[in-house]
C-alpha cells in the first residue's frame, strides 16, 4: 500500500469528519478491495471508526492538525509547483513573512535569500538557516508541539511590524471563501498577520477547497490571493483571487 495515499485518505476523512466508502473510492480512483484495505489500516492505528457504509473519523482525531513531518513528506511534487509560483509573487519585497505549513516550507526554496524574512515556524526557520537565508526573525509566543508553529503570538512585538506581503497556510477552504484551520489560536495568529500585512498571499493545494474545519481565520476587507493546483475560477467573495497553477505556462 501507498503511504502518500493513506495519508491523502486521512486527510480527505479529516476535512469530511464523516464520509461514504464509495465516495473514498471515487475520489482517490481505488478498487472496493484497495479501499478496503486502506481504511482497516487507519482504523487499526485508531484514526477512524467504519460503521454501516460510513467512515467516521475519531473525536480525539477531529481537532489534531496533521504532523509537520508527516506534512512536508507527502504531495511533494504539488507543493513544490504551487510553492514556486508562489514565490513569484514575492520577487519585488524585501520584506515577507512566512507562515508555518509545509506549503510555506518549500516556498522558502524560491525566495531571495537576502530577503528580511519573518516566520512564527520554528522548523521553516531552521529550513531558512539551512537554505542559507541571511536575515531571519521569528516572532515570539507559545510553540504548537504537532505543527511546531508558534500561537498566541506576543502582540507587544507584532504591533511594531508591517508586512508588504504574506504567505499563509490553510488547513480548509469552504465554497464561500471562509479559511480554517482546526485550532483557535493559530486562528488568531493567522489573522493577526494578515490585518498586519498589504498583501496576503494563501497557498492550498486542491483538497483543501469545499471543505470546513474548526476556527476561521478570515480578516474582513482584506484581499487575499490564494495560488493553489485546483481548478477553480472564484470563490463567493470578492475580497479573493484565485491563482491556478495548472493554467499557467510557467510551471
Amino acid at each position: 500500500m501507498s503511504k502518500i495515499i493513506q495519508e491523502k485518505i486521512l486527510l480527505f476523512i479529516k476535512q469530511k469528519k464523516i464520509t461514504k466508502t464509495k465516495e473514498i473510492e471515487e475520489k482517490f480512483k481505488l478498487t472496493q478491495s484497495s479501499t478496503r484495505r486502506y481504511l482497516i489500516k487507519l482504523e487499526n492505528n485508531g484514526l477512524i471508526e467504519r460503521l454501516f457504509g460510513e467512515v467516521i473519523l475519531k473525536e480525539s482525531q477531529s481537532f489534531r492538525d496533521q504532523d509537520f513531518d508527516e506534512k512536508i513528506n507527502s504531495n511533494v511534487d504539488t507543493k513544490r509547483k504551487i510553492a514556486q509560483y508562489a514565490s513569484k509573487l514575492a520577487q519585488n519585497y524585501k520584506t515577507i513573512f512566512v507562515d508555518s505549513g509545509s506549503l510555506c516550507y518549500f516556498l522558502l526554496e524560491y525566495l531571495d535569500k537576502k530577503i528580511e524574512l519573518f516566520t512564527n515556524s520554528l522548523s521553516n526557520a531552521k529550513r531558512a538557516i539551512d537554505l542559507g537565508f541571511e536575515n531571519i526573525n521569528i516572532i515570539g509566543g507559545k510553540i504548537k508541539q504537532d505543527t511546531k508553529a508558534i500561537v498566541n503570538l506576543n502582540e507587544e512585538e507584532l504591533i511594531k511590524i508591517n508586512f508588504p506581503i504574506s504567505f499563509i497556510g490553510v488547513n480548509a477552504i469552504d465554497e464561500l471563501g471562509n479559511l480554517y484551520t482546526p485550532e483557535k489560536k493559530e486562528a488568531k495568529a493567522k489573522n493577526d498577520i494578515i490585518k498586519r500585512s498589504i498583501i496576503t498571499i494563501i497557498l492550498a493545494e486542491e483538497e483543501k477547497f469545499n471543505t470546513k474545519s474548526t476556527f476561521n481565520f478570515n480578516s474582513q476587507n482584506q484581499n487575499i490571493i490564494i495560488v493553489t493546483n485546483a481548478k477553480i475560477r472564484n470563490l463567493k467573495n470578492k475580497n479573493i483571487q484565485i491563482v491556478n497553477t495548472k493554467e499557467r505556462n510557467e510551471l
